[in-house]
């Protein structure tokens, strides 16, 4: 346990595990400090739950090995809140049963150890939730300056929400959220801004939407910015967002089956970019799935200033286009 005003300096990895806890909880000014030193904190099957609050974290783990580790049974549940990461490895959350999980208001810095290089395959998220858990989870109010933050299954999470202090802003080499199997989930009232170099990065977008089967994932009211794709992959329903200066490709790339797409704006901002990369197309439909349906978006390809010249929409032959309206 680590308390207000506090220091845990680490000579080695922590490792917790059942029966035991791991605290680390900072009041108002007086914040606690953890200094990582390269080393990590591993816990392991802890039903206790574990907390991280005012917290300052610095030096935990390295470019090739996990800051922190939480892996938590189906009574667990990890909140993390007010805490400032730096020079930090990728930090893991593995959820199982009912695991809940409260990320909010903590900073994850630009300083992080994590590599955004220029294969997507290559590059480390700066923290991956993982597991399969109906736990009501939250990721809200926090900043992110490099890399993205990814889901491998997004069960039940709210990803930002509807209150001012709810929105996360990622901006930053990478940034992104990437949502894979998501179920009972909403991402809302986000503001993402990914950077990257085309000479030496590749298959960088804002959000990927990764899936399929019923999902009830509704995407609504975020501010998505640049990337080969703004949007990579789609499922769910995508409504009231704004898409903003695609660098590449498309605005979105594979909407899956049964995706709604309605009451967006699609808007060419950056001037004079017309000639960079290779542009496709607003919305390109390249997989073979049905009930597709598109409407009441609006479409602005920047007139003779920024001259965006490819459709609004493509359909190649495999996919299908249900509805395509107002």
């Amino acid at each position: 346990k680590v308390g207000p005003g506090e220091t845990f300096t680490l000579s080695g990895d922590v490792v917790v595990g059942p029966g035991e806890t791991f605290e680390a909880v900072g009041s108002g000014e007086s914040r606690c400090r953890i200094v990582g030193n390269g080393h990590r904190i591993v816990v392991n099957n802890v039903a206790a739950p574990i907390v991280l609050r005012s917290c300052d974290v610095v030096g935990l783990g390295t470019m090739d090995r996990n800051a922190a580790e939480f892996r938590l049974p189906g009574a667990g549940s990890l909140v993390i809140d007010e805490v400032v990461f730096s020079r930090t490895g990728r930090i893991y959350v593995q959820q199982q049963g009912n695991a809940q999980v409260t990320v909010r208001r903590s900073v994850f810095g630009k300083d992080a150890l994590l590599d955004v290089g220029a294969r997507r395959e290559a590059a480390t998220p700066a923290v991956v939730f993982d597991g399969l858990s109906r736990g009501a989870s939250v990721f809200q109010g926090n900043r992110v300056f490099r890399s993205w933050i990814e889901w491998a299954h997004a069960w039940n999470w709210t990803i930002g929400g509807y209150q001012a202090d709810h929105t996360n802003v990622l901006i930053g080499l990478r940034c992104g959220l990437m949502v894979n199997d998501p179920r009972d989930t909403k991402v809302v009232g986000n503001y993402v801004h990914t950077s990257w170099d085309p000479g030496n990065s590749s298959q960088v977008s804002v959000m990927e939407v990764g899936g399929s089967g019923p999902s009830n994932v509704l995407i609504e009211h975020n501010v998505l910015r640049h990337g080969e794709w703004v949007i990579r992959g789609l499922i769910g329903e995508l409504r009231y967002n704004l898409l903003l200066d695609v660098d590449d490709h498309n605005y979105i790339i594979g909407p899956r089956e049964g995706a709604l797409i309605h009451h967006n704006v699609f808007v060419r901002h950056v001037i004079n970019q017309t000639s960079r990369g290779n542009k496709n197309s607003s919305i390109g439909l390249v997989y073979p799935a049905r009930g597709i349906q598109i409407w009441n978006n609006t479409f602005d390809g920047g007139g003779d200033v920024v001259n965006f010249e490819v459709p609004v929409v493509s359909v190649n032959s495999q996919a299908f286009l249900d509805s395509f309206r107002s």
